[in-house]
């Protein structure tokens, strides 16, 4: 089953450029999938009275066309069948006719008090599964090798970076690997990002760059010599 949303963008989420940010993008098909489980449920809320929550593992995006203020957009979100210990959802903006994003999120579902995975099958939503899309972007590429990325900046996680698990929240990550590149006249054309680790509140985050076949490849690494995140994307001109 679809859950469908219309949306007004707004110019507090268009850049430099003025377009609509990765992470803008991004946190619309979230919200929209938060709405269907508010509404049908069981929602987020419910699921943390029970002593569980959703991570999310990897989001890989494919971005066809820029999003301007004003635009109006219609944002539709919807699950498939659950396997093993992971879920998947899909998301979709269109404006007017045209699907300008397309993305596939994957979904682990964890007891909160011991952080370790539960079996997809213990979700049991009040709405069906529904079509599977084929997102062109790659989820996985070999990585370059460690000595071809360079330290790009260091980043503490901020209190405006934070959800109500007191880490990063996962739409933050488009904006943290485009802020260590020139976007001027740019936008991300796609994108995947693995969350590895979380960066919790006061958390600082070393970012790494390396470039190979026309991907941008980032890593994110935690105070503690873990790995935060490992993505890749690929740019447009505007």
């Amino acid at each position: 089953m679809k859950w469908t949303e219309n949306i007004t963008v707004s110019a507090h989420d268009t850049d430099l450029n003025q377009v609509v940010s990765a992470s803008a993008l991004v946190r619309y098909m979230q919200d929209a999938a938060n709405s269907q489980l508010h509404n049908l449920g069981p929602s987020n809320e419910e699921l943390r009275e029970n002593g569980r929550a959703f991570i999310l593992s990897r989001i890989v995006c494919d971005f066809y066309e820029s999003a301007h203020n004003y635009d109006n957009l219609t944002v539709q979100t919807w699950s498939r069948d659950a396997r093993g210990f992971s879920m998947s959802r899909f998301h979709r903006i269109i404006r007017g006719s045209t699907p300008i994003a397309v993305a596939e999120t994957t979904w682990a579902l964890i007891d909160i008090e011991t952080r370790q995975p539960l079996r997809a099958s213990e979700f049991k939503p009040n709405f069906e599964p529904d079509e599977k899309l084929d997102i062109k972007f790659p989820s996985r590429l070999r990585l370059p090798s460690p000595d071809e990325f360079r330290e790009i900046f260091e980043y503490t996680v901020l209190y405006s970076d934070t959800d109500i698990n007191q880490h990063m929240n996962n739409t933050r990550y488009p904006d943290l690997y485009c802020n260590s590149i020139d976007m001027h006249n740019k936008r991300p054309s796609g994108i995947t990002i693995s969350f590895l680790n979380e960066a919790m509140l006061g958390e600082t985050l070393k970012v790494y760059s390396a470039e190979s076949d026309g991907y941008i490849f980032f890593k994110s690494i935690r105070s503690d010599g873990k790995i935060n995140t490992e993505g890749f994307m690929t740019l447009s001109d505007i």
